[in-house]
């Protein structure tokens, strides 16, 4: 019986160890994924300011060349 219990022990903690690294690797893959996503997110906000910046000067040429023609 002490061989099976030892055995028992011995398989217990190998799939602990595992189970644990496995959550590691998980936790560094999702925080990877995260950090990236943020990225993209970030120069997503700051081209779109940037295109709404270049819309409004287009619209305010476009504002003063048509109110060049009506006068």
């Amino acid at each position: 019986m002490d061989i099976l219990s030892a055995m028992g022990y011995a398989i217990a903690s190998y799939i602990a160890v595992y189970a644990i690294i496995t959550l590691i690797v998980a936790e560094l893959i999702f925080s990877y994924a995260f950090r990236q996503w943020r990225k993209g997110q970030k120069e997503y906000n700051r081209m779109a300011a940037a295109n709404s910046e270049r819309r409004e000067e287009m619209q305010e040429r476009f504002r003063e060349r048509r109110n060049k023609r009506k006068k």
